[in-house]
């Protein structure tokens, strides 16, 4: 990893207090549906993980509302408001790199190689199954 690389993460982690078992789900806003069962599913991710706190980082044009960002903050989970550019550079980072073994981004057109939005139009696989049986790799989709 480059220098100004490290740097970049680095200072991303410390302001805002990630730990090594930090989950980070960083919510794209390519699908609001998909978005959704990411948060509602976090808990079983986090279990799954062996975690005790998460972060949710959105972007300003997030479709989450006030009430259900407070929902969660209580429960170990903390929402973060982030620029689009900013999880843009992260998840370029984290391509390259792979940082950290515990983060999730939930794009599905971005970038031309993810085929999450074809299989989602081409097969019957929901926005449900996508999270708990690809991103977060469960051995089932909790009840």
């Amino acid at each position: 990893m480059d220098r100004n690389d490290y740097d970049v993460w680095k200072r991303f982690v410390a302001k805002y207090g990630i730990t090594e078992s930090s989950i980070m789900l960083m919510l794209t806003n390519d699908n609001s549906l998909l978005d959704r069962y990411a948060i509602e599913y976090l808990d079983a991710y986090m279990r799954r993980k062996f975690s005790k706190s998460a972060f949710i980082f959105y972007t300003e044009k997030s479709s989450l509302s006030l009430d259900e960002r407070h929902v969660f903050q209580s429960n170990g989970i903390k929402y973060v408001s982030i620029s689009k550019e900013e999880m843009q550079e992260l998840y370029n980072l984290y391509c390259s790199y792979e940082f950290n073994k515990n983060i999730v981004f939930t794009y599905i057109n971005y970038p031309e190689t993810n085929l999450l939005q074809r299989i989602l139009n081409e097969t019957e696989i929901n926005e449900k199954e996508i999270v708990c049986l690809a991103l977060y790799k469960l051995r089932e989709i909790p009840k």
